[in-house]
């Protein structure tokens, strides 16, 4: 494109009625959007005032001022598109988050570890088994899915799946212990059977096993809690044993409370855990926290 520099050096004037011609050809070399094309035709008024020689590098050099600009806008809307893609990937990355055998394992432990805990007395701990697993030193597998909100939700979501489970799969063992047909055993049988199954010791601690106690004369008087998961009720209550024998419909109605107090039909809201957590806060403030005082003695 010719810049309009006569064969002397000097600026060739350039004819009005020429001038959209030239700012067409500038705008297209320059490849000017629609928005900066129209500018530019706009800019011819100011031109005009000026003497004619200068028309064609004044114009050319507004239209490159366009073209920076331009250049500059397309710019941004470049990155905002990038950073739009990043947050759409990291969205599907994160719905798509699963956490690995070795991850799942840990929180698997700790839910054990924590519903044979002998000295417990909540067992809604989700919350408390979140807290323990962002321990990074105790849990280095965990650090890094704890640093988005969103693997952290899904974290927590299955730490409050297997506490649940986890809860359940206790209370069935202590039940069958009691009044199971083929399952019934001794106090510390079922001690034993609680450590190889919820941790790794080899054998029940003390505090289990008074644990284990209580939990177990919890469970006789009051038969009509032991089907009562926080979920749903389990399909089959069993039948008692033995000098607990008490007719299936019995068992379906039975109303006594802890130590024979009487206690109110359970809605389908009630469940063992809950009820016996109650129990404990009564008794602990009745008789104090250790396990071993006469009070607790059964």
């Amino acid at each position: 494109m010719s810049t309009g520099v006569g064969m002397e050096g000097g600026p060739v004037p350039i004819e009005r009625q020429q001038l959209p011609i030239y700012i067409d050809k500038v705008a297209n070399a320059l490849r000017l959007n629609v928005q900066y094309r129209a500018e530019l035709h706009a800019f011819k008024e100011l031109v005009l005032d000026l003497p004619p020689y200068l028309w064609r590098t004044t114009i050319y050099q507004q239209a490159s001022i366009y073209r920076s600009l331009q250049l500059n806008e397309e710019g941004q809307e470049s990155v905002a598109g990038i950073k739009a893609d990043i947050k759409v990937v990291s969205s599907q990355f994160s719905k798509q988050f699963v956490l690995s055998v070795e991850q799942r394992e840990d929180i698997i432990t700790l839910c054990k570890d924590m519903v044979i805990d002998g000295t417990r007395v909540e067992y809604d701990y989700a919350d408390e088994a979140l807290a323990k697993l962002r321990n990074q030193e105790a849990f280095p597998r965990l650090v890094e899915p704890f640093k988005s909100k969103a693997n952290t939700k899904t974290i927590l979501q299955l730490v409050r799946n297997q506490a649940s489970y986890t809860r359940n799969a206790y209370r069935r063992m202590l039940r069958d212990s009691v009044f199971g047909t083929q399952t019934r055993s001794s106090l510390t049988t079922c001690a034993r059977q609680a450590t190889h199954k919820f941790s790794n010791s080899e054998e029940p601690s003390v505090d289990l096993i008074l644990w284990v106690a209580i939990l177990r004369d919890f469970i006789r008087r009051n038969p009509e809690l032991v089907n009562r998961g926080e979920n749903a009720p389990d399909a089959a209550p069993p039948r008692p044993q033995g000098g607990n024998a008490d007719s299936q419909s019995t068992l379906e109605s039975q109303s006594s409370g802890a130590h024979g107090r009487k206690r109110k039909n359970h809605r389908a809201t009630v469940h063992f855990w809950g009820v016996f957590t109650e129990f404990l806060q009564e008794k602990n403030q009745l008789w104090g926290i250790d396990k071993r005082s006469s009070g607790w003695v059964l």
